[in-house]
């Protein structure tokens, strides 16, 4: 699946309206992309317009339902690694670990990168 024009807050926005909550999988590349963009949007010195900065709590949860254990790594940074009080402070560090465990059967898989 080709990738949308994701250059723009809005761009972004409209990409992650169109993706099937209830089976994000199609677009997975398409919402790590968002993910990874929104987060270095926010870290960033624009401070956003409107309700865009929501976005990235939106994308996280799309990919905590894909289930994918490789996006723990990317969620774990936008939690901890981050220097964006809101994600650090309101970011569910739970779904990273509880979803990817039920995925892979245990928290070693997970926290191996840690």
């Amino acid at each position: 699946m080709a990738l949308a024009d994701l250059s723009s807050p809005a761009a972004r926005r409209e990409a992650v309206r169109s993706v099937d909550v209830d089976d994000p999988r199609p677009h997975h590349a398409m919402l790590r992309e968002v993910f990874d963009r929104e987060r270095a949007w926010r870290e960033g010195p624009d401070p956003g317009v409107d309700d865009e900065f929501e976005q990235i709590y939106l994308t996280a949860f799309l990919l905590f339902l894909i289930g994918d254990p490789a996006d723990a790594p990317r969620l774990y940074a936008a939690t901890f690694r981050t220097g964006d009080m809101d994600l650090g402070s309101g970011f569910d560090a739970q779904a990273i670990l509880v979803r990817t465990a039920t995925c892979s059967g245990s928290l070693t898989s997970t926290m191996a990168w840690h």
